[in-house]
């Protein structure tokens, strides 16, 4: 998205809205999902960045969604519907 800045500081990803001169520090689990977010990317890819210590997998989908909704709600990224399967 246009007007954010960001950067690794040793082992956090500080994000920087710059419209609304607010920073915001990632950790190194946020910093990863932050980066694979570079591109468009699926919630399937970024499920895949999870480490396994993370818990249940449920757990770990749930806590990427509400870190991705925490980013969309900022103002940090734009979700997308992903698109229709098949018919």
């Amino acid at each position: 998205m246009e007007g954010l800045a960001w950067r690794k500081v040793g082992g956090e990803t500080i994000v920087v809205h710059l419209g609304r001169k607010i920073m915001y520090g990632l950790d190194a689990a946020g910093g990863r999902v932050w980066e694979a977010l570079d591109t468009p990317v699926s919630l399937g890819d970024l499920e895949r960045l999870i480490p396994a210590e993370a818990g249940t997998e449920e757990a770990a989908r749930a806590a990427l969604l509400a870190f991705v909704a925490d980013l969309e709600r900022e103002g940090l990224v734009a979700v997308e519907p992903a698109p229709p399967g098949p018919a």
